[in-house]
């Protein structure tokens, strides 16, 4: 069996498996990846409403996103945990 590593969340900065996270890809412009499927690189957010809105607030996307429009992620995100 084949052991998954954690991935660390980039508002908290604690470590969570993948399956507790959101994965924005980075390569292809900003893009919520719920599958996992899209490759490149990545940062993740811990599924939970808090971690979300902490993430808007301080605009830690934005530093990764570079100027993409990032609403629409927040958006999806929110929409995803309701």
């Amino acid at each position: 069996m084949r052991k998954e590593n954690p991935r660390r969340d980039i508002v908290s900065r604690q470590s969570f498996p993948k399956g507790e996270l959101f994965r924005i890809a980075l390569s292809e412009g900003c893009t919520l990846d719920l599958e996992g499927n899209l490759k490149g690189r990545a940062v993740y957010i811990h599924k939970d409403l808090d971690s979300v809105q902490k993430c808007k607030k301080k605009g830690l996307l934005e530093k990764y996103g570079k100027g993409k429009d990032l609403a629409s992620i927040y958006e999806a995100m929110e929409k995803a945990l309701c």
